[in-house]
């Protein structure tokens, strides 16, 4: 939205600079210090809400603010030349502003993605483990469980994580992660049947 609106603001001025020049208090030129002062608040927005900004978007954001106290005394002073070379260095200088928050930003964003990526890479290969544990229980002890979902789901999972596909990711994560405490329960509640079954069966044994 701010590009768009530094562009926008960009073509007026273009608009205004190839117009007729009054010698008189031009009503253009204000509007030259008001387009540069909005440029200039909304980007004082979108960096204070950056943690850690690099002096280099700092630095051109204090040569754009300069150049605009620089226009604003040149409108006062009606130096309708001064005023338009110090508004399109502000301009330049805020529009190099702009692109440089948005770099970061997409940075940021990919910078994120790649720890969400390592985190669930590590929560599938620890759901793998916990199946492969849980199969073993279930075959070492002859339980009848059938591991087909879980064993799909994490392949999925790990296809949709390859292919960058997070959100997909993620919840079949959750699935298995469900699917596989349900297992385990299931299997819980078979071993701890089977124990109290022996008990029973010794106990009617050794009573007879």
């Amino acid at each position: 939205m701010k590009s768009l609106t530094i562009f926008i603001a960009t073509l007026v001025v273009t608009l205004i600079l190839n117009g007729p020049i009054q010698s008189y208090a031009d009503p253009q030129l204000d509007t030259l210090v008001s387009i540069a002062t909005q440029a200039q608040n909304n980007l004082n927005i979108s960096i204070s809400q950056i943690p850690n900004v690099p002096n280099e978007i700092v630095s051109l954001y204090d040569q754009g603010s300069n150049e605009t106290d620089a226009l604003t005394k040149a409108v006062n002073a009606q130096d309708i030349v001064s005023a338009k070379q110090h508004f399109l260095s502000a301009m330049n200088f805020f529009k190099i502003t702009n692109d440089k928050i948005n770099s970061l930003n997409a940075t940021g964003i990919n910078d994120q993605k790649h720890t969400d990526i390592i985190k669930l890479q590590s929560e599938i290969t620890r759901l793998a483990k916990f199946d492969e544990t849980l199969q073993s229980i279930a075959i070492t002890n002859h339980m009848d469980f059938n591991f087909t979902q879980s064993d799909q789901l994490i392949q999925k999972a790990k296809q949709d994580l390859d292919a960058g596909k997070v959100d997909e990711a993620s919840k079949l994560i959750v699935s298995v992660n469900q699917f596989l405490n349900d297992a385990h329960d299931s299997l819980t509640k078979v071993a701890k049947q089977r124990t109290s079954d022996r008990a029973k069966d010794f106990t009617s044994k050794t009573n007879q």
